[in-house]
């Protein structure tokens, strides 16, 4: 039986998992949506309560501060979700999500691009054994927020490091095969605020694995550049 998707969020992520799912075998089958100017044809719901029992999985594309409650609300439910980085923003957010998911036991998918790009999957490949790998998610606050106003305010992106630079984070690990393995000496610094936010706009954290590989990663919102992922191993 097809599997039938439901998305919430009709911004740029959301379209692009529509155009996405008949290739992989599910059917675009409802969206949440405030916006006007939405043109699908599938059943429009005005909440995520209204679209759940006609769907079988669910897509979460929308505003970061939005993730945590919606991926509860579908594990609950008891269908399995998709939800953009990061799952939550919050050690509260955590701790809630950390109770309920190992109960329900339904499967939970957090987009995580970088780890499906073609040269980083090649590059994993070739990869022997390291000591160090760096990387840094680098774009201008002016690119990250156009159209989005709300990726400028603390309280609803997580800051710099949850806006993007969990891909950094993600991408250092899973080159390094530590995906299940928690980092210890963890450090962390932050600096740069501007006139348009209130939190940083470069922020780095170091950590090690217990095989003693040094993993960096960091979020760089200082420059003018329109997603570069500065890469080290």
């Amino acid at each position: 039986m097809t599997m039938r998707v439901g998305i919430i969020g009709w911004g740029e992520i959301g379209q692009v998992y529509a155009s996405l799912l008949e290739g992989a075998g599910a059917k675009f089958s409802g969206l949440v949506s405030r916006r006007q100017d939405v043109a699908v044809n599938v059943p429009v719901y005005d909440s995520f309560s209204e679209m759940l029992p006609h769907i079988d999985a669910s897509i979460i594309a929308v505003p970061n501060f939005l993730h945590a409650a919606l991926c509860l609300q579908s594990v609950r439910a008891g269908k399995p979700v998709l939800v953009e980085k990061p799952i939550c923003i919050s050690s509260a957010e955590l701790a809630e999500l950390e109770a309920v998911l190992p109960e329900k036991k339904v499967p939970v998918h957090v987009g995580y691009r970088l780890r499906w790009n073609p040269s980083l999957r090649q590059l994993k490949k070739r990869l022997q054994k390291v000591s160090r790998i760096e990387c840094f998610y680098r774009i201008g606050i002016d690119h990250l927020a156009a159209g989005k106003d709300w990726t400028l305010k603390m309280e609803k992106t997580g800051g710099a490091f949850f806006a993007i630079g969990v891909h950094a984070l993600d991408l250092v690990r899973w080159l390094a095969g530590a995906e299940g393995q928690k980092l210890e000496n963890i450090k962390s610094s932050a600096s740069g605020i501007n006139r348009l936010t209130d939190f940083p706009l470069y922020v780095k954290m170091s950590g090690s694995l217990p095989s003693g590989v040094e993993l960096i990663a960091g979020a760089d919102l200082t420059g003018s550049s329109d997603s570069v992922i500065d890469l080290r191993v």
